[in-house]
């Protein structure tokens, strides 16, 4: 499935300073909607009784959550390398045993770099049941691509920005994702979506850090039935079922 390079990929991040630049207000902003929703998860206690965490794709990032039994994954080594447990090596197939994980983190988009069924799969054989799986990804549905053969394609490639460059990368539509999660025993339980209407606006003014300003009107877009269902980005968060 993947047309993306790989290495090209891991040479990319390696070579970057920081991944989310105070700079790129948009990505920034994503940033701090997955910070928030995995806080909001870890205050409620749902990860009390749990201790082993996978953190797939994390560029370094733990997102608030305790160092102490978190392994680390990323293709690009630079930066996890400095961490207490950390595995260089693609997610889609990952050479760790069965069920020994609690907790699965892949945000970030990540999955849009991935093949999903591949990774999707992976997160429920190192899943024990019962455990949770945070994933957020970007979506086809988004106004960025609206009018385009693109839009709201099951998945897709296309070129969109980060860091004020052009980055390609996959997007998916959420009945793609979510059915590939109930495929892999996994039922949502919490979701999130966010960078509603700004994309429209990044659309037509091609300005990523003025079009995220236009996040602060998620909450009036999320009142409006049909409207609240499109976004950039969404966040989940899934639970592995027993069968």
């Amino acid at each position: 499935m993947n047309e993306l390079d790989i290495n090209e990929i891991a040479d990319k991040y390696n070579n970057l300073k920081e991944i989310w630049p105070a700079k790129d207000k948009w990505h920034r902003k994503t940033f701090y909607e997955i910070a928030k929703f995995i806080n909001q998860i870890d205050k409620k206690g749902t990860f009390a009784d749990y201790k082993s965490i996978l953190n797939a794709g994390s560029a370094g990032n733990n997102y608030g959550l305790s160092e102490n039994n978190m392994l680390h994954v990323d293709i690009a080594g630079n930066k996890i390398k400095n961490k207490k447990k950390y595995l260089i090596n693609n997610i889609e197939k990952l050479p760790l045993n069965d069920q020994s994980f609690d907790i699965v983190i892949c945000v970030g988009s990540v999955i849009n770099y991935c093949d999903p069924m591949a990774v999707i799969y992976e997160f429920s054989r190192l899943l024990r049941p019962d455990s949770y799986l945070i994933l957020e990804f970007e979506k086809s549905d988004s106004w960025e691509y609206l009018f385009s053969s693109k839009y709201n394609k099951k998945a897709t490639t296309v070129t969109t920005f980060y860091n004020k460059k052009p980055e390609k990368l996959w997007v998916y539509s959420e009945k793609y994702i979510f059915e590939i999660l109930k495929l892999n025993n996994f039922s949502i339980i919490n979701k999130k979506r966010f960078h509603m209407l700004s994309p429209l606006i990044y659309k037509f003014l091609k300005n990523e850090n003025f079009s995220s300003r236009i996040k602060i009107f998620d909450k009036i877009i999320k009142l409006i039935p049909y409207l609240n269902t499109i976004s950039s980005n969404i966040i989940i968060l899934g639970k592995k079922t027993s069968s």
